[in-house]
């Protein structure tokens, strides 16, 4: 069980890793597993607020850090641009030769946070297993991309 209540893969998360335009990305890839929310007063909120509070927070930032486990079980870490959608999932894209795409391809477990604002001190974390995105998926994951991510 996850630190907030939720399964460890109640929600699923898209990603997309490199702030390119999405349509010459090689590949783009699901995540699943929101984890944990931190600086939010979790115990004063219901589960359907807790997502709105989320969605409103990672509305608002574009980057994230994405961690992989590499081919020898060392962890690697990279900043990327992402999206979102209104169901709490993350868009992500990346080239295939990246370190990030090759993890994947032999470990699909990754972390993912968002925040990181001393401000606002709040982070939220999803933690699971990528799927890379095909067929009917792709071009939907590529126009939400390059709506939040133009550049």
């Amino acid at each position: 069980m996850a630190k907030n209540g939720s399964s460890p893969t109640e929600n699923a998360v898209i990603d997309r890793v490199n702030t390119c335009c999405g349509p010459y990305l090689d590949s783009y890839l699901e995540i699943y597993g929101f984890d944990s929310v931190f600086g939010f007063d979790l115990l004063q909120m219901d589960r359907k607020v807790l997502e709105e509070r989320v969605l409103e927070f990672i509305k608002r930032k574009r980057l994230a850090v994405i961690s992989t486990i590499n081919q020898i079980g060392t962890p690697e870490s990279a900043v990327v641009a992402f999206a979102e959608t209104s169901d709490l999932k993350l868009i992500f894209g990346t080239f295939n030769t990246t370190r990030k795409y090759q993890n994947l391809q032999n470990k699909r477990t990754v972390s993912f946070v968002i925040g990181c604002d001393e401000d606002e001190k709040i982070t939220v974390q999803y933690e699971g297993f990528a799927r890379e995105v095909k067929n009917s998926e792709l071009e939907e994951c590529i126009r939400i991309q390059l709506e939040k991510n133009p550049k």
